[in-house]
C-alpha cells in the first residue's frame, strides 16, 4: 500500500483532512522548505549514515543562537 493511502486512512479515522495542493510526500534527499526552514539529508562519512538536517534562514539563525543552550540542557535532563 502506498504511503499516501496509509496517511489518508489515518486522517479519515481522526476526522482530519489534508490540503492536497499544499501537501506533498518527498524524501529528505530532495530537500524541502517548511515554515522558513530548509530540511535536507546528508551523509556523515565517519559514521556512514544519513542524517536529516534542518537549516534556519540566516535572519532566523541569529535569533535562534541564544536558544541553543536551553535545548541542550533539556536534552540532557531527558537522559537521566
Amino acid at each position: 500500500m502506498a504511503i499516501a493511502a496509509i496517511i489518508r486512512q489515518l486522517l479519515d479515522k481522526l476526522k482530519l483532512s489534508l490540503n492536497e495542493e499544499k501537501s506533498r510526500i518527498t524524501t529528505t534527499r530532495e530537500g524541502f522548505d517548511f515554515i522558513d526552514f530548509h530540511f535536507f539529508q546528508r551523509c556523515i562519512t565517519r559514521k556512514r549514515k544519513d542524517v536529516t538536517i534542518c537549516q534556519a534562514p540566516k535572519e532566523r539563525s541569529e535569533e535562534l543562537q541564544g536558544k541553543g543552550k536551553t535545548g541542550t540542557k533539556q536534552e540532557e535532563s531527558c537522559h537521566q
